[in-house]
């Protein structure tokens, strides 16, 4: 289980799960991993892809919801948000934790919002100065 990566995102914007991983059905030793994806057409075929892989290590898991992870590593710049409709919510602090120790040196945030304020700001500048 120690070999298992703790977090799995690509560059770009990623939906990603939050995934408690264990063995011999002990919940209670177990860690919790992230996996991302930014071509995945959802959630949940993220982590059946994760879990089709960890029982063949004999690692059992669950999915503890889901979200979004925008992963700028040009700008060393992470953000954490929204809700997956298939899984529910992640806990974003748990997925921050497991970023900071994978990404030191970079800054990241994590929001509750269902979407992500600073693309939604962008995107209405850029409309604004069409006009």
């Amino acid at each position: 289980m120690d070999k298992v990566p703790s977090c799995r995102l690509d560059t770009g914007r990623n939906r990603y799960v939050l995934i408690k991983i264990y063995v011999d059905n002990d919940e209670e030793k177990g860690r919790y991993i992230i996996r991302g994806s930014s071509l995945a057409p959802d959630h949940k075929t993220i982590f059946e892809g994760e879990e089709e892989t960890l029982k063949k290590q004999n690692i059992d898991c669950d999915c503890c919801g889901g979200g979004y992870i925008v992963l700028s590593s040009e700008d060393k710049e992470i953000r954490v948000f929204g809700v997956s409709q298939y899984f529910g919510m992640a806990d974003h602090e748990k997925a921050v934790a497991i970023l900071s120790k994978q990404y030191a040196g970079h800054s990241i945030s994590a929001s509750n919002e269902v979407t992500d304020q600073k693309i939604n700001r962008n995107s209405i500048r850029t409309e604004a100065s069409k006009i």
